[in-house]
């Protein structure tokens, strides 16, 4: 009993032992890298910059819907605000495209853009009832349509086009490739230049002897100076407004949906002669 009691006593100086030294092992480490963290300068190591960018770009990304919302809703009320010059913006390109047809698709989306930006303004409080006050927007919204006629045929072929196609993703695929073709192919073959303009112009120039190649030339300036005309008075009255401009401008564009919308098939037609009879019932109500 007494050698056992002899045993025990020997293993608990043995653990005793091992145990001082173990924490006099574990002070030495502590005070090793105390003198480590002293030596080290103060800023993050690389470890807690990686960590903190990739905190920063998890914030970033978690606030990424809300700002995409507000810059689309800052975009949506610029363009509100200004859809008048988008369409002073979509004539300007028509007549660059008389001369550059490869621009014609530029001007059916701002004509696109125009039009459903000012259909939403008007509202049905800004069309209905038609009256000689909102007669104006009728117009505006015709001389919008009739820009955009090209982005319409182009919707159609493409409509055709994802119905013959078999299955919603290859049709959606093929409908959409095609409605796009389709309106660059329309916009770039739509002759730019009004009957009214074209038929006199091209009659006297045989009439005078004068080659095709010029007299078209000159039917091509002339459409141009004439839609330039037209849109200016939309303009000047977008920049500051007053009854004067924008009486000046209402006839501006009645006058330009008329003599484009003439001989342009039969929406053409409608939009030609809805604008005479709102003019007319305009200048009766004014």
């Amino acid at each position: 009993m007494q050698g056992n009691e002899l045993e025990l006593e020997e293993l608990r100086r043995r653990g005793r032992r091992m145990a001082a030294n173990y924490v006099e092992y574990g002070k030495a480490i502590a005070d090793r890298l105390k003198n480590a963290m002293d030596i080290a300068p103060n800023e993050p190591g690389m470890w807690d910059k990686l960590g903190d960018a990739i905190a920063d770009l998890g914030k970033a990304i978690a606030d990424l819907p809300g700002q995409v919302g507000e810059l689309l809703s800052e975009i949506g009320d610029w363009i509100k605000n200004h859809a008048d010059w988008i369409t002073v913006a979509a004539s300007v390109v028509g007549v660059v495209a008389i001369f550059c047809p490869v621009l014609a698709p530029l001007a059916v989306g701002l004509s696109a853009v125009a039009f459903f930006t000012h259909a939403a303004a008007y509202g049905v409080n800004g069309l209905f009832p038609p009256t000689g006050q909102n007669i104006g927007n009728w117009l505006t919204l015709g001389g919008d349509a009739l820009g955009m006629v090209p982005g319409f045929g182009g919707i159609k072929a493409g409509y055709k086009a994802a119905r013959g196609a078999g299955g919603v993703v290859k049709g959606s695929r093929v409908g959409i490739k095609t409605a796009v073709s389709a309106t660059k192919r329309l916009a770039k073959e739509a002759d730019p230049v009004a009957r009214v303009i074209d038929k006199p112009v091209m009659a006297a120039a045989s009439k005078l002897g004068i080659s095709r190649g010029a007299a078209l030339t000159a039917t091509e300036g002339i459409q141009a100076a004439a839609q330039l005309a037209w849109t200016a008075p939309t303009a000047v009255n977008a920049y500051a407004t007053s009854t004067g401009r924008y009486d000046t401008a209402t006839w501006g564009t009645g006058v330009a949906n008329i003599a484009t919308g003439v001989g342009g098939g039969k929406f053409g037609g409608v939009v030609a002669v809805g604008s005479s009879i709102g003019l007319g019932a305009w200048e009766l109500t004014d």
